[in-house]
């Protein structure tokens, strides 16, 4: 049987190279034609005919074992069920088809298709063994295997196998044929082994289910006798896994069968000796932007790996070639390039080269042929990469940064999985799993039992957070050391798991314990790269020293030779004290190439200490899900979309440009027109200078090149640039971008902003210019700049006040809470002065301006007010019989009454009478600002509060109906806009008429409509 199935394996590796080229060249000719070109159907057919060759191919393979499976959690009743109807119209009417279905029946790990076509081949098989009919039963249930003789000893296994001890689910396919001999069932698995007329059949249906038994690591066995019929017994290794995980197997999407296009860019290097396999990759990544250097043979491709010059981001190579191998290869460019992605394709399956001496291929990506344009593509998209967020100390927002930079990427659609390998499981705490939830679901499982292959079953995906799943952890994991140490590969056990289901992922990030154990080992094996969360403290240094140590022990006992630290975070940074910033200059100056840069392209990101992004772990929630606004969660999306364009990825529209760094002369540079900030301080442009003069100028400036001249227009970095004039520099390190005049504009204020070099009426200005030049609402720019909305509203509002008071912000005399606070205040400049002379604080400055209206109010009151009051006083007390007195004291309507009657008759007559109250007061609408309950009851209350309610008429709800449909203002800014026209308008009103006419969520640019979650109403614009 061996022998057989190497010969078939050996044929069908060589006709998927065929097929490969077939199918893919017809990938190609597809995005040439429309749907109603006269070709195109002939273009489908041949790329169909293919396909299903590759099918009989698949068959040799599943003979062979051969085979790319792709194995999932999957419950077989479920599955049969499915083919109930099919199996009804396979088998005939003359045959009677019952089903027994098991309780309480276990879970599989196989592929669902391939457990279909067995049980198909065995329903077909069945069927005619009954040409003149009979009756048909598929059973399943539970079966625990614990001695030699828990099976039939008349049942016959191809390999003579001896089951295994453990739980299984059994399915049997009985049929009440001709039954066989002991000779024909002796063959009944051999291929192109039939019973049946040469026409009918091609002999690989039962090996066929051989082979797929056999490679989902399941057994089969066969009983029969002739005249009384025959029983099929496949044994599935049981698996346990909740429902949830069911539902969420059975959610995924099935891929449409249209070519979709490739884009990206990079340099492969493509390893292929088939010709036409070679040619259809190559033209296919060309196609859409690729840069692909081919190589025919392994000698060819080391010589170009060896050459240090030449960059290469992805290699693409076939396993089996002549003279040297696809695993020969990569061992080799691993020694030279180490971080280098590597994505092997073949005719076999990967099961087939996990042996191999020189690399597992099981720790890279693996595609198998045939594959199409888009199989292709998604898995050049889907290259993981698996970071280990570390650092040897505790309390440095290790698991906070695990957390939200999980989620940020998850926000951009990176698929991510965040892997909680900290006993005290703080990650699956802070994404709201409970405890409880943890107990069947978590890492100490997978990496301690035998389950270690269910890797799937352990995961969680956060449903509030689309593409974040998350592998939990417990207790028990801080003892798992121990039980790690015992065994043979213990280093190596969370980098086994891994490779399981890192085709699935892009990103993996690992949340390691704050020590160096067995655990913090494994992950730092199984990481590509780490990223260090460095708290701005003293001994800040010595931590980051001890790490890079470990790092270094790793690699040198070869447990990850190719392990780098990709870079450092600044976390719990304070820009209030200047230990922070001394912290940061020294790690800017001894690691400058490890420090993150943020905004586009090149300052320091740092993680702000911030009391929401302290509180978001105790709601269960990332700070970017609990408060998208605050500066911790900004600073994590600024972090996120360094690390995606580090990576190459398409974060945003400047990543998208080509730069180039050079040394430029001082003389061609000028300030850019778009620069907000206008005024530098002449000491610090020394201080500047004079450092510069030490230890020249370590960020590039950022400039575009100038479209009437020969010189170049400075984007970001003006302060370096004349610096540098004042140091006598001759040249610049500049970063040369193609910008358009919004980008560059944007660029300056971020740059500005995160530096806090600009004052706040520059900062506004360069707002009012975006809204105003380039139609930016208030909503799009508070997601480009990284500003909360009502920041960028208060911003623009602030240029409303006098010029004095604007002088005054810009000297710092006054906050920018003591600005907010004198919007739209008559006497701002006057009131101003008196917070400078006084020094008082925003809270006093508001309480000032408060009392000062109230003052004014009731001076009004009293002058004119006086007579309306009595008038009313009268009207209403002649309707209730009742002396009544109204108090206009703090601008207040408060009605009094005497003991004359009781509280409860007072009510009453209230309530009864409200209707001509309200039109009583009708007449003086300006006098009661707001009715106080004093003695009455709700009721009263309610009727008397009746006179000040606003009834808005047809004309002017359609006024708000017309200009709510055809705007995107925020809800506030609709109401400020429409109080113009309809001066009675309130908050209150104005959501009562958009309920009215089911206006209640705010339309988007393209006609869909936003949701009201939280996560979903802020999209992280990259």
């Amino acid at each position: 049987m061996q022998a057989i199935g190497q010969l078939a394996g050996g044929i069908a590796h060589d006709f998927n190279n065929i097929l490969t080229g077939i199918i893919g060249f017809c990938d190609l000719l597809l995005l040439q034609h429309s749907a109603g070109d006269p070709s195109f159907g002939d273009i489908i057919q041949i790329q169909q005919n293919a396909k299903r060759g590759s099918n009989l191919v698949r068959q040799l393979l599943a003979f062979s074992r051969r085979q790319t499976l792709q194995p999932k959690i999957i419950d077989v009743n479920r599955t049969i069920a499915n083919l109930y109807e099919m199996i009804k119209r396979l088998i005939g009417e003359n045959i009677k088809f019952n089903i027994y279905y098991g309780r309480d029946l276990g879970a599989v790990r196989a592929d669902q298709g391939q457990l279909e076509q067995v049980i198909l081949n065995l329903a077909v098989n069945a069927s005619a063994a009954m040409e003149k009919g009979g009756e048909l039963t598929i059973r399943t249930f539970n079966q625990k295997i614990d001695s030699l003789n828990s099976t039939s000893q008349d049942m016959f296994s191809p390999d003579k196998e001896t089951i295994e001890h453990g739980n299984y689910v059994v399915i049997e396919v009985i049929d009440t044929g001709c039954g066989m001999t002991s000779d024909t069932i002796g063959k009944v698995f051999d291929p192109f082994f039939s019973t049946k007329d040469i026409t009918s059949g091609t002999g690989l249906g039962l090996s066929t289910v051989y082979g797929i038994i056999k490679q989902t690591e399941g057994y089969i066995y066969v009983a029969s006798k002739v005249n009384h019929g025959t029983k099929f017994s496949i044994f599935l290794p049981m698996v346990y896994i909740s429902d949830e995980n069911l539902r969420e197997e059975d959610s995924e999407e099935i891929e449409r069968p249209v070519v979709s296009e490739i884009k990206g860019n990079g340099i492969i290097l493509l390893i292929e000796d088939e010709d036409s396999v070679r040619e259809f990759i190559a033209k296919a990544l060309k196609r859409k932007g690729f840069d692909v250097i081919e190589a025919s043979i392994g000698s060819e491709a080391l010589e170009i790996i060896s050459k240090k010059s030449q960059h290469i981001d992805l290699i693409i190579t076939d396993v089996i070639m002549p003279e040297v191998s696809g695993p020969e290869i990569v061992k080799e460019a691993l020694i030279h390039r180490p971080n280098i992605n590597v994505i092997f394709i073949s005719g076999y399956a990967k099961d087939a080269f996990l042996k191999s001496d020189d690399i597992n291929i099981e720790d890279f990506h693996f595609l198998p042929k045939p594959f199409t344009l888009n199989e292709l593509g998604n898995k050049i998209k889907g290259v993981s990469k698996i970071i280990a967020i570390v650092n040897q100390k505790g309390g440095v927002g290790k698991t906070t940064t695990s957390i939200n930079l999980s989620t940020a990427f998850a926000a951009v659609g990176k698929s991510t999985l965040l892997v909680d390998l900290d006993p005290q499981g703080n990650a699956s705490t802070g994404l709201g799993i409970s405890y409880r939830s943890r107990e069947e679901k978590n890492i100490y499982k997978i990496l301690l039992s035998s389950e270690n292959k269910l890797i799937e079953s352990a995961i969680f995906n956060i449903k509030e957070i689309p593409n974040l799943s998350l592998i939990s952890s417990v207790v028990d994991l801080s003892a798992a050391e121990i039980e790690l140490s015992q065994l043979e590969r213990g280093k190596f056990v969370l980098k086994s798991a891994l490779e399981k289901i890192r085709d699935n992922y892009e990103y993996i990030i690992i949340d390691c314990p704050p020590s160096l154990g067995l655990l913090t080992i494994n992950a730092l094996t199984a990481a590509n790269s780490i990223i260090v969360p460095l708290q701005c403290e003293f001994f800040a240094l010595e931590g980051l020293s001890h790490l890079v140590k470990t790092v270094e022990l790793i690699k040198r006992n070869n447990l990850n030779p190719f392990l780098a630290i990709e870079g450092i975070v600044l976390t719990m940074y304070d820009r209030r004290n200047k230990l922070s910033e001394q912290i940061k200059n020294d790690i800017c100056q001894y690691l400058n190439d490890k420090v993150y840069k943020t905004i586009i392209p090149l300052y320091e990101t740092v993680i702000p200490r911030n009391v929401r992004l302290s509180e978001a772990p105790s709601h269960g929630k990332p700070a970017i899900v609990y408060d998208l606004k605050c500066p911790g969660a900004q600073a994590y999306i600024s972090l996120a979309r360094e690390i995606l364009k580090k990576h190459a990825s398409s974060c945003d529209n400047y990543d998208n440009k080509e730069d180039r760094q050079e040394h430029l002369p001082i003389s061609l540079l000028h300030p850019s027109k778009f620069q907000p900030r206008k005024h530098f301080d002449e000491e610090s442009l020394r201080e500047l200078a004079n450092s510069i003069k030490k230890s020249g100028i370590i960020q590039p400036i950022v400039v575009r090149k100038d479209s009437n001249d020969d010189g170049y227009e400075i984007i970001a970095g003006e302060r370096r640039w004349r610096a540098s004039k004042i140091a006598n520099l001759d040249s610049a390190p500049v970063i040369i971008k193609d910008l358009s005049d919004k980008e560059c504009l944007e660029v300056s204020i971020i740059e500005n902003i995160q530096r806090q070099d600009i004052n706040p009426i520059e900062e506004g200005e360069a707002y009012r210019k975006l809204i105003d030049e380039f139609f930016y609402t208030h909503e799009e720019l508070a997601s480009a700049i990284g500003k909360s909305r009502s920041h960028i509203t208060n911003m623009i509002r602030m240029l409303l006040l006098p010029d004095r008071v604007k002088t005054m912000i810009n000297e710092k005399k006054l906050s920018m809470g003591h600005a907010r606070a004198l919007i739209n205040v008559e006497n701002a400049e006057s009131i101003a002065e008196r917070i400078v002379s006084q020094g008082l604080s925003v809270r006093q400055t508001e309480k000032l301006i408060k009392d000062l209206q109230q003052n004014n109010d009731q001076k009004e009151h009293k002058c004119t007010k006086n007579q309306d009051i009595a008038a009313l006083e009268g009207a209403i007390s002649s309707q209730l019989g009742l002396k009544i007195k109204i108090n206009d004291s703090n601008s207040k309507g408060e009605i009094l009454h005497g003991c004359a009657k009781t509280t409860e008759a007072v009510r009453r007559t209230i309530q009864n009478s409200k209707e001509s109250i309200a039109k009583l007061a009708k007449r003086y609408p300006k006098t009661i600002v707001k009715w106080k309950k004093r003695s009455f009851t709700q009721d009263a209350t309610m009727g008397l509060k009746q006179p000040r309610s606003t009834v808005l008429n047809k004309e002017e709800e359609a006024i708000i109906v017309a200009f709510r449909k055809y705007t995107l203002l925020p809800l506030d800014d609709c109401l400020y806009a429409l109080q113009a026209s309809i001066p009675r308008l309130s908050r209150s009103n104005l959501h009562r008429c958009l309920q009215r006419h089911n206006i209640s969520r705010l339309p988007d640019v393209d006609g869909e409509v936003k949701t009201k979650k939280r996560f979903k109403q802020y999209p992280i614009a990259y």
